[in-house]
């Protein structure tokens, strides 16, 4: 089985405002591993487990049309929050009022998708258990997570990422597979 993210992404001018924090960050603690992994700044919806993405791509083709791409592109989560969780990873994580339609979005993608795949990552997609969030560092030391709390302290937030597409990608290694 392979395992897949569906992921909502972000205009290039978004794109570009994360990539800076990403960059500055990486320079901050010395942890590059986003960088050299080449991970666009994203924000998943849900992953999956299935044998091919040939297998996803109507269930994922039904969820962008249940939920309209238009709707997609006129959305600006707007990020207010930062966090570093387990000492390992920092998280721009959304408003209130974007976390509730992101957790719409969740449900609604696992509904369509149950019966083509199985849950990934441990369940961790799971509508019960979503926490919606753009990574802009992983796999940090206990070091560098003291090096990202200081640098979290001097980051201006809120900060408003425009939405532009969602895509369907295979996880380890990163592949785009289809875009929406």
């Amino acid at each position: 089985m392979n395992t897949f993210a569906v992921s909502l992404h972000f205009s290039p001018q978004s794109e570009k405002l994360l990539n800076v924090l990403i960059n500055n960050l990486a320079s901050a603690t010395g942890n590059n591993f986003r960088i050299e992994s080449h991970i666009m700044p994203h924000l998943t919806l849900g992953m999956f487990h299935a044998e091919s993405a040939d297998e996803l791509m109507l269930p994922v083709g039904k969820f962008v049309q249940q939920i309209s791409i238009e709707q997609v592109k006129q959305t600006m989560v707007m990020l207010d929050k930062s966090e570093i969780v387990n000492n390992k990873a920092v998280f721009l994580l959304p408003s209130a009022e974007c976390t509730i339609l992101l957790r719409n979005w969740n449900a609604v993608l696992h509904d369509i998708m149950s019966p083509y795949s199985s849950v990934a990552n441990n369940g961790f997609y799971l509508p019960d258990y979503f926490l919606p969030h753009i990574a802009i560092a992983t796999g940090l030391s206990c070091e560098q997570a003291k090096t990202a709390a200081e640098f979290l302290s001097q980051m201006k937030l809120p900060l408003v990422a425009e939405c532009s597409c969602i895509i369907l990608a295979q996880c380890k290694p990163y592949d785009v597979r289809g875009v929406f």
